[in-house]
C-alpha cells in the first residue's frame, strides 16, 4: 500500500446560474456651457429576439426619464 492520498471526485455539485440583468444604465455627470447635466455613459440591453431588444431599450429609456422627472419619451 501506498502514502499517496486518494481524492474522490464529488458529485454533488450544483451548476452556477448566472443571472444577468436586462439592462444595464449607468449615468454620469457633465457640463454643457455653464450647466451641469447628468447624461448616459452605457446603455447596454440583452434580449433573446429583436422585438424584445426594442421593448427593454424603451424601458431603460423610460426608466431614465422617470429619474430625471420628466415623463415621456
Amino acid at each position: 500500500m501506498t502514502d499517496k492520498a486518494v481524492i474522490q471526485p464529488h458529485h454533488n455539485i450544483a451548476p452556477v446560474v448566472v443571472i444577468e440583468p436586462q439592462f444595464v444604465l449607468e449615468i454620469g455627470h457633465s457640463k454643457s456651457g455653464s450647466n451641469h447635466v447628468l447624461i448616459i455613459k452605457k446603455l447596454r440591453v440583452s434580449a433573446d429576439n429583436e422585438q424584445e431588444l426594442f421593448e427593454q431599450m424603451e424601458q431603460a429609456l423610460v426608466d431614465w426619464n422617470c429619474l430625471l422627472g420628466e415623463h415621456s419619451l
